[in-house]
């Protein structure tokens, strides 16, 4: 049996000013962010990366850029969810792209959590 996979990238856009982000980052001393994958009709998505608000590209499996899978259930139920989790540096938030790892007949959805920034 023949599998074939294909990568999506997302891109999203949040409704604050840039230079109102910014100053929130200068004021902060971590930042955290947790991002859902919601699969449906047991399909194999899988949660590849994630594109920081500084362009770094934090992996699933990185050694020193990479977000903390939570919980890991698409594929192996008839719906299921990733939840990830993302902490660190104010300038990584919010995410600005997901890439996903999925087959043709997979059904999914993407749900951000709030960027939250504290000292």
């Amino acid at each position: 049996m023949v599998y074939s996979i294909i990568y999506i990238l997302f891109r999203f856009d949040y409704a604050i000013d840039p230079e109102q982000l910014n100053y929130l980052k200068l004021l902060s001393n971590q930042a955290s962010q947790k991002v859902i994958l919601r699969c449906e009709g047991n399909s194999e998505t899988r949660l590849q990366s994630l594109l920081a608000d500084d362009d770094t590209i934090l992996a699933r499996n990185g050694s020193r850029r990479r977000f903390l899978v939570r919980k890991d259930d698409c594929g192996s139920a008839t719906s299921g969810e990733t939840v990830a989790f993302i902490s660190g540096r104010p300038s990584l938030l919010p995410i600005r792209d997901v890439q996903v790892q999925l087959r043709p007949e997979s059904r999914f959805h993407v749900q951000l959590g709030e960027a939250c920034f504290s000292q």
